[in-house]
């Protein structure tokens, strides 16, 4: 009996540089039955020409070419399109261990679980395999409290595997990108019924200057109006969660004003909309999960974006001359 077919999703642009590689890797995979979604974007490179390559080299892969509309317009129409009974994303400029698919294949099958998720490793890293009974089986509110104890950080897509059913009306939506991940993850995660978690590297995250989560651009105050969309999207599944969720919004406007100060991106409308966030969030119960260092930071920030930048320039310098090497006899 011939094994489920996994749809493969990449959306695409402008990438020429990385993408021959991505594409390799993901043919390369010991799961064979796959179908390989390229979206092109709307790419103004070679990006174009290289999808129609490999679609014309091996029949597994699939080329959508669309006007550009963002990454995601680019998975939507991969969705829209895919045939399998699983689906994976992968990025552009990402590129995937031979093993990756095979392992959370087997994830799935061995614990009943309706997504599979691994964690990625930066660049060249060599991956550090873990036997896959090692696995973590989470039911979806362990799962979502997991998200969330990661201080609403963003939880990625790719890296992971998801069944066909709970994805039925489950779409990106692009006026919260970014920060439109979380939101998937999250009502993906309430769709399941059980999520397998195992700790291995099977998936490469290029990191460079121009990677949309490495560098925060102005736009991504819009991760604040993702964060509001989950705590309402859990309200309506459980409003224990969404109390949970509530109460760690703090931590993660604070963090979002720190790596904006720290990249000289917080500017004034960027301030604004996360000052106006904290005072909306600031409950007693939040504020009481908050370390005293924390209280602090945030209380800077309340004070103005002037003083708080200044903090962050003076608490990196003194942190930058503790690690000075001591240069006494």
């Amino acid at each position: 009996m011939p094994r489920p077919l996994i749809s493969i999703i990449v959306p695409i642009y402008n990438a020429e540089r990385y993408l021959r590689r991505c594409i390799d890797s993901i043919l390369a995979q010991t799961y064979e039955e796959i179908e390989v979604i390229l979206v092109d974007d709307g790419s103004s490179d070679s990006c174009l020409t290289i999808c129609d390559e490999y679609a014309e080299r091996d029949r597994r892969v699939l080329v959508i070419h669309q006007e550009n509309s963002g990454v995601c317009a680019a998975r939507n129409a991969g969705i829209e399109a895919s045939k399998g009974d699983y689906f994976a994303f992968v990025d552009d400029d990402d590129w995937l261990e031979p093993d990756l698919y095979e392992v959370l294949y087997h994830l799935i099958k061995g614990s009943d679980a309706d997504i599979a998720a691994s964690y990625d490793c930066i660049g060249e890293t060599v991956p550090k395999k873990t036997d896959i009974s090692q696995c973590i089986v989470f039911s979806k509110k362990e799962a979502v409290r997991r998200l969330l104890d990661n201080q609403c950080e963003l939880t990625a897509v790719w890296g992971k595997l998801y069944r066909k059913e709970i994805l039925e009306d489950i779409r990106f939506s692009p006026s919260l990108y970014p920060g439109e991940d979380a939101l998937f993850e999250v009502q993906a995660i309430l769709k399941s019924r059980k999520i397998a978690y195992l700790n291995y590297q099977g998936y490469h995250y290029r990191v460079h200057a121009d990677s949309a989560s490495h560098a925060l651009s102005q736009k991504a105050v819009t991760i604040l109006d993702s964060i509001d969309e989950i705590i309402h999207t859990l309200g309506g599944f459980d409003q224990g969660l969404a109390s949970y969720a509530e109460n760690h919004v703090l931590m993660f406007d604070l963090y979002l004003a720190k790596r904006l100060a720290d990249q000289e991106r917080l500017t004034r409308p960027a301030y604004q909309k996360i000052i106006t966030h904290i005072r909306k969030n600031k409950t007693d119960s939040a504020w009481a999960l908050l370390s005293f260092k924390k209280k602090c930071w945030i209380g800077l920030l309340l004070l103005g974006r002037g003083p708080f930048i200044l903090g962050r320039k003076v608490n990196h310098l003194l942190n930058s001359k503790e690690k000075l090497p001591d240069k006494s006899v």
